[in-house]
């Protein structure tokens, strides 16, 4: 199988994230003080908790370090 590691045109890409699930992670971090969340600084603008989208060839540890 051959494997191609140029970017899908923009267009192309919008299509996928329009029709197909996305593998993310999420991570709930706890302590005595409470529970962490964040804000995104950008519309929406919603509180959620830390993580991250997983890319090709993305190890599970680094889709969380942004």
């Amino acid at each position: 199988m051959d494997v191609h590691d140029e970017r899908v045109p923009e267009k192309l890409f919008s299509q996928f994230v329009e029709r197909m699930p996305q593998a993310c992670v999420e991570l709930i971090v706890e302590s005595t003080e409470g529970i962490l969340v964040a804000k995104r600084d950008i519309e929406p603008s919603v509180w959620f908790w830390p993580g991250g989208r997983l890319y090709k060839g993305c190890l599970l540890y680094t889709s969380l370090s942004g």
